[in-house]
């Protein structure tokens, strides 16, 4: 086992004396400490790999929704590149890569049907009311009920 050396390319022997070893060492750390050390390490790996993070989030999205990459730009540009609701462009930074987010596929969550594609502010709004038509009217009726009216 020389430094630098992949893991993969250890012997049989080797591996089993470092997974001792590694087995030892997590044994003797609480669980708060093992969970301390693994956010530090995976926060480490996210500020060195921003956009290996991003492609990673990204692939993990379309694959959970069973798009390809070519599907999702298409739909991107069908919408030109803005929300569904709001016809606004994507404004929230994400805060690994420092660039605005890629828009959110929205799902519906029984069939798990894609709906379009949405803004982070509508997104969230959506998850909030759970998907609840009513619960909007409700909203839409209790602002128009308390409009300051604009003086002519």
């Amino acid at each position: 086992m020389k430094r630098g050396e992949k893991y993969a390319d250890w012997t049989p022997e080797e591996r089993k004396q470092h997974n001792a070893h590694q087995r030892k060492h997590r044994m003797a750390q609480t669980s708060e400490q093992r969970a301390r050390q693994k956010h530090a390490n995976r926060k480490h790996w996210h500020s060195r790999q921003p956009e290996q993070k991003r492609l990673r989030s990204r692939k993990t999205t379309l694959r959970k929704y069973q798009l390809t990459p070519a599907e999702y730009q298409r739909r991107v540009e069908a919408q030109e590149n803005l929300c569904a609701i709001c016809r606004q462009p994507e404004r929230k930074i994400c805060r690994f890569t420092g660039e605005v987010q890629l828009l959110s596929v929205d799902h519906n969550h029984k069939t798990t049907e894609i709906r379009g594609l949405l803004c982070d502010r509508c997104n969230r709004t959506l998850g909030m009311v759970d998907d609840q038509t009513w619960v909007l009217a409700a909203a839409i009726a209790y602002l128009d009920r308390y409009r300051e009216q604009v003086p002519l």
